[in-house]
Order: C-alpha cells, then structure tokens, then sequence
C-alpha cells in the first residue's frame, strides 16, 4: 500500500509539471503573439513571467526559447531572431 501510494504520488506530480510547461508555453505564445513588433526588454518581461507561471517548482532548469520565422517567396523558412531566457541571438548567432 506504500509503495501505490508513493507510486501516486509522483505520477500526480508528474502530470502536474507537465501541465505548467504546457501553460508556460501557451503564456508565452500568447504574449509575444499579442504585438507586432518585441523589443529586447518586452521580450525580457516575457520570459520572466515564466517563473510566475512555473511556481512553484524550480525554474534553475527551465529553458524558453521564443523564435520568429519567417517564410521567402520561395516558400523557404528561416529563423529571423531567436530569445532565450539567457541570451537574444539572431539567426547568424550574433548577440
């Protein structure tokens, strides 16, 4: 009986981790999706709400990557920008 309800335990945890990521992820796409145009410090703004959403686990591993892409009239994709929680890249990998 212990080990059922260990066992229940770290499934319910389980599917509760994987729900905040879910609602990381929508937080996220939703308010970078809302403007038209981010700058560096809406974008920091962005990402740091991600903290609020995750409470209250641990956000020392966490990792949001927020990227724009854009498509040519070739019908070719490419990655335009890219910001992460630690650094705003471009596509050529400049900071």
């Amino acid at each position: 009986m212990v080990t059922l309800y260990l066992g229940a335990v770290e499934i319910s945890q389980g599917v509760s981790i994987d729900r905040k990521v879910t609602l990381t992820t929508r937080t996220v796409a939703d308010l970078a999706s809302q403007v038209s145009s981010i700058n560096n410090a809406d974008m920091t703004n962005i990402l740091n709400a991600t903290a609020a959403v995750v409470a209250p686990y641990d956000t020392s591993r966490l990792r949001v990557v927020v990227s724009a892409v854009t498509i040519d009239n070739n019908g070719a994709a490419r990655v335009a920008w890219s910001d992460t929680s630690t650094a705003r890249r471009t596509a050529s990998g400049r900071r």
